[in-house]
């Protein structure tokens, strides 16, 4: 009770976990020119892979699943796939499915980058969002973790922080939680969001 309490103060939730996948989308063509470049041309992978980010712009969520998985499927059936377009796509699919409320199946494609790049800040961090969603916090501490280590920005970099330090409070860790929050605080120092999240967390757990 005392850690469901701590946490409805706390005021830096940090579970915004779309905006590293925003910042991926590939959302440079319209939609109409991609759809008639498949007119008589449907193994065209990459446009069936614009036509996946230009349905993810206008939210048919339903449409870009289908594009984005047709897209993977013809490349990967060709002898030498466009890997890094299949990569885009898995990236882009996981946020589709995510979008649909599908955590299952974004996790499943995050888990599929992370097999072939372990290295990937994004899916690191995209996929222990999932986790913690879920109240997976061990797992998504680990991947937080990672994330911070593979990431280079330093906004990136603090909200990893922040967020195991969310994880910590959810599981009653609050010295751990602390931790976590001044060490968000050195990544960009002076933040006012985060000097008040640490004089809650302190005010509410006696410290």
């Amino acid at each position: 009770m005392r850690a469901a309490a701590i946490s409805a103060f706390l005021i830096l939730a940090v579970l915004n976990a779309f905006g590293s996948n925003y910042r991926n989308l590939r959302w440079r063509d319209n939609f109409t020119l991609w759809r008639s470049s498949l007119e008589g041309a449907y193994n065209n992978y990459y446009a069936m892979y614009q036509l996946g980010t230009a349905s993810l712009r206008k939210d048919l969520h339903d449409e870009a699943v289908s594009n984005f998985r047709e897209a993977i499927r013809i490349t990967n059936a060709n002898k030498y796939p466009d890997t890094g377009l299949v990569g885009d796509a898995r990236l882009n699919l996981a946020y589709a499915y995510r979008s649909k409320g599908l955590l299952e199946e974004a996790a499943a494609e995050y888990l599929e980058i992370l097999r072939l790049y372990p290295e990937h800040a994004v899916s690191n961090y995209e996929l222990a969002s999932i986790y913690m969603e879920v109240g997976m916090l061990d797992d998504a501490i680990a991947l937080f973790v990672r994330s911070v280590r593979y990431f280079k920005a330093p906004l990136d970099i603090q909200g990893a922080l922040l967020n195991i330090g969310n994880c910590h409070v959810r599981k009653g860790n609050f010295d751990e939680a602390l931790l976590s929050y001044q060490e968000a605080l050195r990544v960009i120092p002076g933040d006012p969001a985060v000097l008040k999240t640490i004089s809650v967390l302190k005010r509410l757990s006696g410290k």
